[in-house]
């Protein structure tokens, strides 16, 4: 992009913003007063609404404080309608006239509720949220939502929360882990399915919290294991009987083949039993589930992420809940998924070659894969007593996969001399099958709670590849090749692992709040390799026996130890310490050459938390813990990998487990829409033992990297959120720095990395009664690397993202809509600037009764249709440059069908 269109889109942007928000400079008032009973106790947490004296649109809200005092600001001149409410007392209400100067409506008395209001215009179901706790629950009524919408599109417009293009969601600046419909899971543990197939007009409310571990819940003891949870309330419409809704479209651009997007979903929702039935075929980069789920059933894929290059998916799923009496519960749910993805990327790298030796290297890739996978998820949960448990998870997983790829790499010296140059072509086949079952059993032994829990976890995976692979590989010298070398391999390799772990736990409470547990825990693995290289010479396949072998591995660890809990009486704080011994036994065996490896360790591991409330709404943390880091099958496994001639990998058979320690501290303030909300992280890990990789040139200046423990590594982080008052303008400002030192070693020689990075975002929401909204946020990341062993690698460079949503609803019928992204690097290293301005636009008409939408939508307006990465590591810096879909045009019909 040119300067002169980055300073047209920028001006595009501020004049959206500007026309969005029409009354930012104008003159602003306020209104407050006091709220109490009729007795004079002050009343905190009383709801103040203001509404147009017009329409009964709400325009501010917020809450009296513990003094019962409330001020209501960014009043502008008019006439309202003041309502004061809280539960159990009736409601009040006053015309306001604001003109010249602040109102103060002093002492508002509210008498208990003896009947029910027959008139309510405005209620406090129409606040955008509350604060319960550690719960924020949004109201998704007072959020304008098109028939279309998906609960994503509800995500999006929520304050705090944000979602990315592939559906990841953060909020409270935690990554969302589950996403539940009425307190129940939703196709397993993938959020994506749950928000790109819900209908969003199905969602009266949206619960965020930090959900307690199962080992919590089962013995009421905090490990400080939460993870961020979303819970979909339904409304009482959508849990009375069957809805679904389902959207089509096709579309394109003058040089494609056509772009089309399909989508269905049916759902019944009733007090004992959810029924859902989903499914969804495109080639625009949407499917129907994340990322991660995509990489939970790949076989030979590409690792690239499910929005990147040309992807087509076709996938269909079916889940139930149901209870069978009062006191079981079961899940299950079954997906099939058929994902395709072509993607073409260019990378540049700077790499060190030794202490006096940087090269620059550029590579240009074309990878074609296809993924078949069927899963099944089955859980139950069973109150077999008083304090007697059980429960059962499982899941199994069979994949089919292919993938070619074509490739082609060169390395040159910084004056632009040509060093080697490698070619590689490869076509995989693969499945796997995967399996795993947990069964959980506790029973309350004693009446003063001592407790006994069980749980045994059973896994296994079996996989097959077959790989032809050809390489062509030049070594350059003054103005012609030094060496050629070509290979022609067909590759197969199987591998299998199964693992088991059991683990008996007591629950012993001492006296008061003090508990005690005690546990011992044993898990096993084992692992078996084939691998069975064939050098093909005139068709004539050659076994390659350096390059095959065999590989086994057994490995088992016992853990014992002691938990204490303490919690005050008063439930403002508790602290929680275990300390536990590991004890691991590892033996592998090559048994083509009668090699044995044999390794024991023993590690004491300790963790402390302690969590103490401080205040109506803000929570101290701080923990340490210690624990094990195992090297991977792929890091143990003694093989070479050659499917790039230019970088071999070797495992190492004699790695040991790396040992860390981190410290965390944290402070969060959860403030309600008349409060504003702080968040404070400080984080330090280190380790020893650490696993790093070393790299060694030969004369051709090709690399052979192998997993090494070695010194230690270290990183520290932190980072500040504030945000504001959430009315019709929210504003939140978010900090974070964070600092990490590591190691490689080149040619013996080591290498330590020291990385410095903060970032800067700040996001500014504004909503005007429905018809109008604005969501931007903006950011930037200053990066400093310093690499100890040549200081010509030393690099700092910039990078900064832009990103505007706003819509506008001049009617009932019609809503527009634009989404602006803006990313760019400036780097030391490579001298240039890239920018990046993807705009998507669309327009949409209601139809059908309010049952269907009409919807054009404009994808990348500008046309940039690539993405832009930047990646540091110990030895190198890369850009990588990924082909998109670029601009299209769609035409999408949704309707929603009467099932009820």
């Amino acid at each position: 992009m040119t300067g002169n269109q980055a300073v047209v889109c920028a001006l595009i942007a501020a004049v959206a913003v500007g026309w969005a928000i029409p009354g930012a400079q104008a003159q602003s008032y306020s209104v407050f007063g006091s709220v109490a009973d009729s007795v004079g106790n002050a009343l905190s947490g009383a709801s103040v609404v203001v509404l147009a004296r017009a329409d009964s649109a709400l325009v501010q809200f917020g809450t009296s404080g513990s003094d019962g005092a409330f001020r209501v600001r960014r009043l502008g001149s008019g006439m309202y309608v003041l309502r004061v409410s809280y539960v159990g007392f009736k409601t009040i209400q006053r015309v306001l006239v604001m003109d010249s100067a602040d109102v103060d409506v002093g002492l508002i008395e509210l008498l208990p509720q003896a009947t029910v209001l027959e008139e309510l215009v405005v209620t406090e179901d129409r606040l955008p949220y509350v604060v319960r706790g550690d719960t924020i629950i949004y109201n998704a009524l007072a959020f304008f939502l098109r028939p279309q919408d998906m609960v994503e599109d509800l995500l999006r417009r929520l304050p705090g929360v944000e979602v990315d293009r592939n559906g990841t969601i953060i909020a409270q600046g935690k990554v969302v882990e589950h996403v539940l419909v009425e307190g129940r899971e939703f196709f397993s543990n993938d959020p994506t399915i749950a928000t790109r197939n819900l209908p969003a007009d199905a969602v009266d409310g949206v619960q965020i919290y930090d959900q307690a571990s199962d080992r919590e819940e089962l013995t009421g003891i905090a490990d400080g294991q939460e993870e961020k949870t979303i819970n979909l309330q339904l409304t009482q419409e959508a849990k009375r009987g069957a809805f679904g809704q389902t959207t089509g479209g096709l579309g394109g651009a003058a040089w494609d083949d056509g772009r089309y997007f399909g989508r269905a979903s049916a759902f019944r929702f009733a007090p004992r039993t959810q029924l859902a039935l989903i499914g969804n075929a495109d080639n625009v980069n949407q499917p129907g589930f994340s990322q991660d789920q995509l990489r939970s059933f790949r076989g030979a894929g590409s690792p690239m992420r499910a929005e990147s290059g040309f992807g087509k998916s076709l996938g269909g799923g079916f889940n139930a809940n149901s209870d069978l009496g009062d006191h079981t519960t079961w899940n299950a749910s079954y997906l099939v998924t058929d994902y395709s993805n072509t993607s073409e990327s260019v990378r540049s790298r700077q790499e060190l070659l030794g202490s006096d030796f940087v090269a620059d290297g550029d590579e240009v890739s074309l990878n074609d894969s296809e993924d078949l996978a069927h899963s099944v998820a089955v859980k139950a949960d069973s109150k077999l007593g008083e304090g007697h448990d059980l429960k059962f998870e499982g899941t199994l997983s069979r994949a089919i996969s292919s993938a070619t790829l074509s490739r082609t790499e060169n390395t040159l010296t910084l004056a632009g001399a040509q060093l080697n140059i490698a070619q590689t072509t490869s076509s995989r086949d693969a499945g796997n099958l995967t399996g795993s079952s947990r069964l959980t059993w506790r029973k309350r032994v004693s009446e003063r709670g001592h407790s006994m829990i069980v749980t045994s976890t059973v896994a296994g995976r079996t996989a097959d590849t077959e790989t032809q692979l050809s390489t062509h590989l030049q070594s350059f010298r003054g103005m012609g090749p030094l060496t050629q070398e070509a290979l022609l391999q067909q590759q197969d390799l199987a591998s299998h692992s199964f693992n088991h772990t059991h683990r008996l736990e007591f629950v012993l409470p001492i006296r008061g709040s003090r508990v005690l547990t005690w546990f011992m825990q044993l898990d096993a693995t084992q692992r078996h390799q084939d691998k069975d290289y064939f050098d093909v010479l005139d068709g004539h396949r050659m076994l390659n026996g350096p390059l095959s072998g065999r590989y086994r591995q057994q490995y088992r660890y016992w853990r014992s130890g002691t938990d204490f809990t303490v919690e005050s009486s008063d439930r403002t704080w508790w602290m929680w310490t275990t300390l536990q011994v590991q004890h691991s036994n590892r033996q592998g065996s090559l048994p083509g050459n009668n090699r044995q490896v044999r390794s024991r360790f023993t590690h004491l591991l300790v963790r402390w938390l302690a969590q103490r409330d401080v205040g109506d709404a803000g929570t101290l943390k701080a923990q340490y813990y210690t624990r094990t880091i195992d090297p991977t099958l792929r890091q143990l496994q003694p093989f070479t990998d050659n499917s790039n001639p230019l970088r071999l990998y070797v495992g190492n058979p004699a790695l040991t487990p790396e040992y860390r320690h981190d410290l965390g501290m944290g402070y969060a303030r959860i403030g309600d829409y008349s409060d504003f909300s702080l968040r404070i992280d400080l984080n330090v890990a280190s380790s020893r033992n650490s696993i790093v990789y070393e790299r060694q040139l030969d004369a051709r200046l090709r690399q052979i990297r192998r997993p090494i423990n070695t010194g230690s590594a270290r990183s520290a982080g932190g980072g500040v959120s504030v945000g504001r008052p959430i009315r019709s303008v929210g504003l939140d400002f978010d900090y974070d720095i964070d600092w990490a030192d590591r190691i490689e070693f080149v040619n013996k020689e080591e290498s330590r990395l020291t990385a410095l990075r903060h970032r800067f975002t700040i996001r500014v929401d504004y909503l005007s009664a429905g018809k109008v909204g604005v969501f931007a946020r903006g950011g930037m990341a200053q990066n400093r690397i310093e690499y100890s062993l040549n200081s010509e690698l030393d690099q700092g460079y910039l990078s900064g993202i832009g990103h505007l949503e706003a819509y506008w609803h001049p009617s009932e019928a019609w809503s527009f809509e634009s989404m602006l992204e803006y990313e760019a690097f400036d780097r030391d290293w490579a001298g240039s600037r890239q920018q990046i301005l993807l705009l998507d636009l669309s327009f949409s008409r209601i139809i059908a009764s309010g049952r269907g939408t009409v919807e054009v939508e404009l994808h990348d307006v500008l046309d940039h249709g690539r993405e832009v990465s930047v990646v540091s590591a110990a030895t190198y810096v890369e850009e990588r440059h990924q082909e998109s879909l670029g601009w299209y045009v769609m035409l999408k019909l949704t309707y929603k069908p009467r099932l009820m």
